[in-house]
């Protein structure tokens, strides 16, 4: 079975976070967020949330997107999303979440 996320770190202290599934809910948050925590605890200076697979974000999924900014912030690191499907980009921007977070 293939594995929910998969954190990776090419570059000294930044992290790359594969998102695989197609639903960001409850189920996955806390595996995502302690892979996450444990990233800016290791002194990650840049994030990137890999989210090429997800086409559905959860209320659960955007409360764990906007504490992870608030966290990266507080720890001085860049949260980054790439690959954002237009679903999750719309519902960021109903929600007025979309100015928060950078692109890529």
């Amino acid at each position: 079975m293939k594995s929910k996320i998969d954190i990776v770190s090419a570059v000294a202290k930044e992290f790359d976070v594969f998102i695989h599934v197609n639903l960001v809910g409850e189920d996955v948050v806390r595996e995502i967020e302690n892979a996450i925590f444990d990233a800016v605890a290791e002194g990650a200076v840049r994030l990137t949330l890999h989210l090429r697979e997800v086409n559905y974000v959860s209320s659960a999924g955007l409360a764990l997107l906007v504490k992870l900014h608030t966290k990266s912030i507080i720890a001085g690191s860049s949260l980054v999303l790439k690959g954002v499907n237009p679903p999750v980009f719309n519902l960021l921007d109903l929600t007025k979440l979309k100015g928060i977070f950078s692109y890529e």
